[in-house]
């Protein structure tokens, strides 16, 4: 399309990374239009303001060569006389899981107000923002450190006085790099509804802050978060004492971390953990030196001093330095290791600033490092909220009511529950003496009945530095939680919190499937299910709401089946088949994690599961378009896979990151995981085929499949074990079986009929509770879901409820009400990929599925497994299918509303025992 309007920016510098700023546009009008469509869209993300009315944010998450942009009417929002478009703009300078680096930019336009994005709108950076923070994790952006001091209030109105704003410059006009080509916005805005509730349920002191550094080594030298080489990098500085004394020293790393103090190995390897240790300084300068083992995205360590007041260091320098001055570092690398294999050895690998070192003060590491200015990594509280939050003084509960309104002194804690997991805004309505410290943090699962927001290389809190008296703040980026912990610290007076609450954000779909069955703990399952979807329902399906947000295929893929069984909504998972597709190379290789310059993107297993949600989509919606626009993209995906057929029929050597669970299958050579979805995928390719009118390529995808069938059963079955063994190396089958192998065997129509309950019942223990010994169970309900639609297809729908029963009710148990990512409790407890249960109770126990394309016919065939009856609503695109079964003398009877023009088949089962 053509833009009127021309992509600006403040007259600063492009920012490098993590910059907000401000832009305003005054309008007058004598009379408002019946319709004024605006088109905007901005890098990174945006909201958007009518004369101080929250209009939108956006724009939807893309890749920059097709920039998304969004259209709306915003005429009902104005009045005549004068108006005033306000919008915030958040850049984020770094390559996220859901962002892919273009350019600080704004882009408007609405020729019914001859109002375009040029020099006439207001701008300024905005310095409310700590802008210098390492991020929250390499899956997503950083944490919000905000000076609510600093923010111009009321800018967003119309009695502003922005007149030592300065005018915004212009940067292009579209097209222009990186943004050549744009697409509107495919699906609908967020909705967005404010939820109390929250109740008080912990209070108590904080501990007293102590010193803190933040070494960011990947921010210090300004490279990738996603770097794959193995590199050391060293930090020196000095500490003054006034006495000999041994201070505790606090060392947490993501990687490795070496440590000499004064010449001496005080810490010779800290691997992936944190340790407190026994400090010796003598009286005066003292030096500490850090070797820092980078790994995949990871660089960072924190190193935090504990002591009384009068025992701290009373200064520091950075070497080389004639005075004392404020926190500093000297940096000396990177150096590259090629041939460590693992962190203990890198660590113990001398480098040049060990090798040539011929004094007790490293005078000659001294020399070799490279002083890149004071206080590069100093000041540190701002840079480490979340570490901070984590200590509390335990036992010392203050008498604090339930609900709100609540009370915070200087030193003091509480912590709040939402009594579910939300996804959205927190808003925090408070009245505060000017520079109190908040600090904000968020939590799934408490730990010792606080929050620890510091965890599994997730930080997860923000601050607010308050401004005097009333007054309203909520981070510009989504968070998701059960828990909130906020630390009241440098207050001068009480902070009174007036309303804690959530402006949840979700995609805008309706409850209109259910599912309801004489189980109680049957329907909690699937309402859970639905849930956790639907806070991963976002601009894409994402894996989980807080820490990644990250379109991952194998995640998504199940999720459209979840959601089109609960709500019936078709178009994110349209709008998220189009940008996979997107992301093709000119080889064909496609991303399963998108969009995203992660290295470990293009993931064929996703990749193929990608060509099999196409025909999942068109399937459920008959919808042929979509089938057509991304029939080349697989035909050239499937030529890039057919690269790497082994003489054996086969798959073999595939490169890329082949993930199937997180377990430890057997992933060498030919995979048998992998060609059983490769298998599916040529079957789906087929069927595409005849859609499209290519039938001779249909027949010969068909054929292919067929061919990948044959040889996955003859490389991979191993007989005397009666199951699928994992992979096979030359002609040497591995000794590893599993569950995930044989799952996919079975569900995706691979093995003999003869054979599903003979390869299940090897992997499966009677006790659905327990796994067979020497087998590789499933790691998470994501790939368990896998293993239940395979004991459905071998007509074990009994032991696939009982199944799902004992593995899901152990998370209800523990009080989730999401699902988690791994069976453990580790990770995320809201992930999206977990929900397979949902799809399957409607599917197979409720019994309803489609027969033909876009539910022009469907089938109900019940299976009541020791259930007394079932009942349920499915969403379809004719409309909702009403189903109600009851078993009664054993006998199975049904109901069927269908919607006009859908044909319905009923099989009852003949006996009900």
């Amino acid at each position: 399309m053509n833009w009127f309007g021309n992509w600006i920016w403040t007259d600063s510098e492009a920012p490098s990374r993590n910059a907000y700023a401000y832009f305003r546009r005054d309008i007058n009008l004598a009379h408002v239009p019946q319709k004024a469509i605006a088109r905007l869209t901005a890098d990174s993300r945006y909201t958007f303001w009518i004369n101080g009315q929250f209009i939108c944010r956006g724009p939807s998450r893309c890749d920059p060569r097709w920039q998304s942009y969004d259209e709306m009417d915003i005429a009902p929002f104005l009045r005549e006389g004068r108006n005033t478009l306000a919008v915030l703009i958040h850049h984020y300078g770094e390559s996220t899981f859901s962002y892919i680096l273009g350019r600080a930019g704004f882009l408007f336009e609405c020729s019914a107000l001859n109002v375009w994005s040029d020099p006439t709108w207001k701008s300024l950076d905005s310095t409310a923002w700590f802008r210098d923070l390492s991020r929250m994790r390499v899956q997503i952006g950083y944490p919000e450190v905000f000076d609510a001091r600093r923010d111009p209030v009321g800018w967003t109105g119309q009695d502003f006085d922005d007149s030592k704003w300065l005018p915004a410059v212009v940067i292009g006009k579209p097209p222009c790099e990186p943004w050549f080509g744009f697409e509107s916005r495919e699906i609908p805005f967020l909705r967005e509804t404010e939820t109390g509730g929250a109740r008080v349920i912990a209070s108590g002191e904080t501990e007293s802050l102590h010193p803190v550094e933040v070494l960011d080594l990947q921010r210090f030298f300004q490279t990738d978060h996603f770097m794959t080489s193995w590199q050391v990098a060293y930090a020196c500085t000095c500490v003054r004492s006034d006495e000999p004394q041994d201070i505790r020293l606090e060392l947490i790393t993501a990687q490795a971390l070496k440590l000499w103090v004064n010449g001496e190995v005080v810490v010779p390897g800290l691997i992936n953990s944190r340790k407190m240790v026994e400090v010796p300084l003598r009286s005066g300068w003292n030096w500490l030196v850090l070797k820092l083992l980078q790994g995949q995205h990871h660089w960072k360590a924190i190193v935090r001093f504990v002591a009384a007041a009068d025992k701290l260091p009373r200064s520091w320098q950075p070497p080389e330095t004639g005075t004392p001055a404020q926190p500093g570092w000297a940096i000396s690398g990177p150096y590259v290791l090629d041939s460590a294999h693992d962190q203990q050895t890198a660590l113990d690998t001398p480098l040049p600033p060990e090798m040539d070192n011929s004094g007790s003060e490293m005078k000659a590491w001294q020399r070799l490092a490279e002083t890149r200015g004071q206080g590069q990594f100093g000041g540190g509280s701002e840079r480490a909220v979340a570490l901070l939050m984590e200590f509390t003084k335990h036992g010392a509960g203050l008498p604090l009511h339930e609900n709100f309104p609540a009370e915070l002194g200087d030193g003091q804690y509480l912590v709040v529950d939402f009594g579910r997991e939300v996804a959205g805004y927190p808003r925090l309505q408070l009245h505060a003496p000017a520079g109190t410290i908040l600090d904000i943090g968020y939590g799934e699962r408490l730990f010792d009945s606080v929050v620890r927001p510091n965890r599994h290389e997730l930080a997860y809190a923000d601050r607010l530095v308050t401004r005097s008296g009333a007054q309203t703040w909520e981070p510009f980026e989504k968070r998701a939680f059960r828990y909130v912990q906020i630390d009241c610290r440098h207050a001068s007076n009480t902070v009174h919190l007036d309303q804690l609450s959530v402006n949840v954000s979700t995609y805008p779909v309706e409850e209109r499937g259910r599912f309801e069955c004489s189980d109680p703990l049957l329907n909690r399952i699937w309402q859970t299910g639905a849930d956790t979807v639907r806070l991963n329902m976002e601009d894409a399906y994402t894996n989980c709401p807080d820490r990644d947000r990250a379109m991952e295929w194998g995640a998504a893929n199940l999720q459209f089946l979840v959601n089109s069984v609960a709500f019936g909504d078709a178009a994110l998972m349209r709008r998220g088949l189009r940008l996979i597709g997107q992301s093709q190379d000119e080889d064909g290789r496609l991303c399963g994690i998108y969009p995203t310059t992660f290295p470990d993107r293009q993931m064929p297993s996703f990749s193929l599961l990608w060509i099999h949600s196409i025909w999942d989509y068109y399937w459920s919606t008959g919808d042929t378009e979509i089938v057509r626009e991304l029939y080349p993209k697989v035909q050239n995906a499937l030529k890039w896979f057919a690269r790497y057929v082994s003489p054996n029929k086969l798959l073999a050597g595939t490169p890329g990151w082949v993930f199937i669970d997180w377990a430890h299958l057997d992933q060498r050579g030919e995979q048998a995981a992998l060609n059983a979805l490769y298998a599916r995928a040529l079957e789906a390719a087929g069927s595409l085929s005849e859609i499209v009118n290519a039938r001779p390529l249909a027949i010969r995808y068909r054929a292919l499949a067929r061919e990948v069938k044959a040889a996955f059963h003859r490389q991979f079955w191993k007989a005397e074990r009666e199951a699928y063994v994992d992979c096979r190396v030359g002609d040497e089958p591995s000794t590893v079986i599993s569950q995930q192998t044989n799952s996919f065997a079975v569900f995706f129509g691979i093995a003999p009929s003869q054979l599903h309950r003979t390869a299940l019942g090897s992997v499966c223990c009677a006790d659905p509770v327990l796994d067979p010994e020497g087998v590789v169970a499933c790691a998470s309900p994501h790939s368990s879901s896998y293993l239940l639609g395979a004991l459905h297809a071998a007509g074990l729908h009994t032991f696939a409820l009982d199944y799902l029963r004992a593995r899901w009710k152990r998370m209800l148990d523990a009080g989730a009400t999401t699902w988690w990512k791994l069976w453990n409790a580790e990770g995320s407890w809201c992930h999206g990929g977990s929900a397979g249960p949902t799809y399957n109770l409607t599917t197979h126990i409720l019994g309803v599925h489609p027969t033909a394309a876009g539910w022009r016919s469907f089938e109900v065939r019940p299976q009541p497994c020791g259930l007394e009856w079932a009942q349920g609503n499915v969403p379809t695109p004719l409309g909702d299918i009403a189903v109600e079964w009851r078993v009664e003398e054993g006998r199975c009877t049904t109901a069927v509303r269908p919607p006009a023009g859908a044909k319905c088949r009923v099989i009852e089962p003949q006996q009900v025992v």
